[in-house]
């Protein structure tokens, strides 16, 4: 700027200065604009855009400059000052020239420079944020991927927890100790605890002690063989589960405990039991079941069905079940089966099927018909069984109730209808029916002293010879015990009736052989006739009856018809058997006394007590007439008792007087011995009365001894234990058997009178009555000879070695006030 100083000084102007200054302004700002314009590629030295930059900054400053020499104006004879220095003003010029030129070309060297570096920076400052800018994301990214996770797995948690919470599977956890560490609401409701009840307590409290299957499976072999395991609730109640286990472990996968989800399978279990059950009873019943479909094919069959027919599944399976068809039914049948399917929805009844064989059965079958939801009939489910063996059994129940188990005739029931029958038959061809009533005579006797296999061989062949003796159009019928009636039909006359029964009289009296014993039987027979002894069957079979009464009353043997006479005689039996339960309440019925005489010194030891019975009509009636009755009816246990208490009474009122000492025998009868009652009576009026033990005696009959002799050791040891003495009265008449006669708890025979009346005329009763003395002897029994009638007999006696006798030799059976006086006499 020295060579600016001039003299006179120039003068500048203001306005132009300044806008040469902003000219140079705004012009190096356009050119430092354009050239630091950034620039993806890398910046060139000689580019258009440098080149345009430098030839602005040159046109800016020569503008500049220019303007800066048109501002400025020179005086007229301004001088410039640096001359006199010794520098010109064209060489001061041009060393300012070329120094300018220097610097710019400094300036542009540098200037390249730092765009080249300012270039290289902005490329590395645009890498730099293009990488922060990429990390920025990568962050932005991690963050928002962490805060995504983080609330992922919270809400998983969640979700998870309400998952075990909501489940239907109880869910439990374990620590490694094996207490409880969670409990579910489902496991709450599985086995009834809290979870505040059961959280740190053992798992084993959920244990079943009493069945424990753990990792076992009860099923039976073909069923579900899942496994499950039995626990107990908390009110005790069984249940089973099906158990997943699977080990808790912790991030680092640690063990930390166990989990355990289970599934209650107890209703599955029931309901699959429950099916097992079914499939098993269906399979294995003993009644054959087929299933068809709604067009009556058959889906399925069981084994009982193979049994009963004889096809196997394979071989109906398809099939319509009218296969099996007997042919015995019309479709009328099978019309009102399907109504009555359709109708009520099952048939019940009795089919007969034929099985493979061919053979033909009956068979008891229900049809049920099976509906779907919309009343359809889907399937038919067939349950039926063999009902062969039924039948037979019903024929045979039949025939039992017709017919008599021993011999097999018809029986009561059966006689009705067949007698009805013949009745009605005879009503309309106006012939006869007759009726007999036939009882075997001493068959009783026969059946105690042999055996009772004895006399049922006996009425075996007795009914097998009633059955080849009569025609087949005839009925023989078996009434009870020894009595059979036969009914005779299409009879003409009376006469022919009396033929038959004779001809049956001569059959049956023949001899039997059974099992070695050759016995001999004959029969009582009663005759009623169809109308004229009565027009029903009751009637008629009472008339028979009495007949057959009055047959024996006539000796037995033989052939008695029904007549008036006969009918009053038992209006007559009748009215005496009331009579005689009249007379057990009053003063009609009195004892008497029969004397028993020692033998050897011809004194009186002893008495039997007699019944006898004043009637206030008929006068006295023999006791062969109304103890029979009593015997038949249930009389005779009252009347034996009331001659027992009459008995005990007059001891205690011979107390102090001759016939203290006496003994009384009292009779007992089979009936009295059968019945319990008259043990506990006799042992209470013993307590009652005190009587001299020693001084009574019973005498039971060989026959009532010889019914169940069994029975009767029993018995008659028990009255024994009371204080009796024991007699068996009418010995030698019952066929004893020697072998129950040593064991039966008796003191004295009585020897039947039937032995003693033709003593000594009649050589067998001698021997057969010294037989019957050895024998007691050898037993040890007293004896007493009863009917003794005649000295010769008394002496027999004696020199034989009876004991006692008794008959009218000595004296007939006296009344109480008669007897002691008597005895006084005979005694003295």
């Amino acid at each position: 700027m020295e060579a600016l100083r001039m003299s006179p000084a120039i003068d500048y102007d203001l306005t132009l200065v300044a806008l040469s200054f902003a000219i140079a302004v705004f012009a190096s700002l356009f050119a430092i604009n354009l050239t630091f314009q950034r620039d993806k590629a890398a910046p060139l030295l000689f580019s258009g855009k440098n080149f345009a930059s430098a030839v602005l900054m040159g046109v800016a400053i020569a503008g500049m400059h220019y303007v800066g020499m048109e501002a400025a104006y020179f005086r007229q004879g301004s001088v410039c000052l640096a001359a006199p220095s010794g520098i010109d003003t064209a060489v001061l010029a041009a060393i300012v020239a070329s120094v300018t030129l220097l610097l710019l070309i400094s300036t542009l060297v540098m200037l390249t420079y730092d765009i080249r570096m300012a270039e290289q920076n902005a490329l590395m400052v645009d890498e730099l944020h293009r990488r922060n800018l990429a990390l920025q994301q990568e962050a932005e990214a991690l963050a928002s991927n962490m805060t995504t996770n983080i609330r992922e797995h919270a809400h998983r948690d969640r979700l998870l927890a309400a998952i075990v919470e909501q489940s239907n599977e109880a869910i439990i956890t374990t620590d490694l100790g094996g207490r409880i560490s969670s409990w579910n609401r489902a496991a709450e409701r599985v086995f009834g605890y809290r979870d505040d009840e059961v959280v740190g307590q053992l798992i084993s409290i959920l244990d079943d002690t009493e069945a424990e299957l753990e990792n076992h499976s009860c099923s039976p072999q073909g069923s579900d063989d899942t496994p499950y395991v039995s626990r107990r609730r908390k009110d005790g109640q069984r249940i089973f589960l099906h158990i997943n286990r699977s080990p808790l472990r912790n991030e680092e996968g640690d063990a930390q405990g166990e989990i355990m989800v289970m599934y209650d399978f107890t209703q599955q279990k029931q309901d699959r039991d429950q099916l097992l059950l079914w499939s098993l009873v269906y399979e294995y019943s003993g009644e054959a079941i087929v299933i068809t479909d709604a067009d009556n094919h058959i889906l399925s069959v069981n084994h009982a069905f193979s049994r009963i027919t004889g096809y196997q599944p394979e071989e109906v399976i398809g099939n319509n079940p009218s296969m099996l068809s007997s042919g015995r039914h019309d479709d009328s049948f099978y019309r009102r089966m399907w109504q009555a399917l359709e109708s009520e929805g099952y048939f019940k009844g009795e089919v007969w099927n034929r099985r493979k064989n061919g053979d033909i059965y009956p068979e008891w079958i229900t049809i049920t018909a099976l509906r779907d939801d919309h009343g359809e009939t889907c399937n038919y489910i067939a349950i039926f069984s063999d009902a062969s063996d039924y039948k037979e059994k019903e024929a045979r129940i039949q025939h039992m109730a017709h017919h008599d188990a021993l011999t097999g005739l018809p029986n009561r029931s059966l006689l009705h209808d067949r007698l009805e029958q013949a009745m009605a038959h005879a009503s309309r061809r106006g012939d006869m029916v007759a009726l007999l009533f036939m009882d075997l005579d001493r068959f009783k006797l026969i059946n105690d002293t042999l055996g009772h296999h004895i006399g049922d061989a006996l009425l075996v062949q007795v009914a097998e010879r009633l059955t080849q003796a009569v025609r087949s159009d005839d009925t023989v019928c078996r009434q009870g015990g020894d009595e059979f009636i036969i009914v005779l039909q299409e009879l003409d006359s009376c006469d022919s009736a009396g033929v038959i029964a004779e001809k049956l009289l001569e059959v049956l009296s023949a001899e039997y052989q059974i099992e070695g014993e050759s016995l001999k039987v004959t029969p009582s027979i009663g005759i009623s006739l169809y109308p004229e002894d009565g027009e029903d069957i009751d009637t008629l079979i009472k008339n028979a009856d009495t007949a057959m009464y009055h047959a024996k009353d006539q000796g037995r043997a033989n052939i008695q018809f029904f007549t008036a006479a006969l009918n009053e005689k038992l209006t007559e039996r009748m009215e005496l058997e009331k009579n005689l339960s009249d007379a057990l309440s009053g003063d009609d019925l009195e004892l008497y006394y029969q004397p028993q005489v020692d033998l050897s010194d011809g004194r009186i030891r002893g008495v039997e007590a007699l019944l006898r019975w004043n009637h206030p009509q008929m006068g006295s009636v023999s006791p062969a007439r109304f103890i029979p009755i009593a015997e038949e009816s249930d009389l005779i246990e009252e009347l034996g008792l009331w001659v027992l208490e009459k008995v005990l009474k007059q001891q205690a009122q011979w107390q102090g007087t001759p016939l203290e000492q006496m003994q009384i025998s009292v009779n007992v009868s089979a009936r009295q011995l059968d019945h319990a009652h008259f043990f506990e009576a006799a042992k209470e009026m013993l307590q009652r009365y005190t009587p001299n033990m020693e001084r009574l005696e019973l005498e039971v009959t060989e026959t009532a001894v010889m019914q169940n002799v069994v029975r009767s050791i029993e018995r008659l040891a028990a009255l024994k234990g009371l204080g009796f003495d024991i007699a068996v009265d009418d010995f030698g008449t019952g066929y004893s058997s020697l072998n129950y006669l040593k064991r039966l708890p008796i003191d004295r025979l009585k020897i039947d009178r039937s032995f003693i009346g033709d003593i000594p005329d009649d050589a067998n009763d001698i021997v057969i009555t010294e037989a019957i003395i050895k024998l007691a002897h050898t037993l040890g029994l007293k004896l007493v000879a009863e009917g003794v009638e005649s000295q010769e007999q008394a002496e027999f006696l004696r020199e034989a070695g009876c004991e006692v006798a008794q008959g009218f030799l000595y004296a007939r059976a006296l009344p109480p006030a008669e007897l002691e006086a008597f005895v006084s006499e005979h005694n003295a």
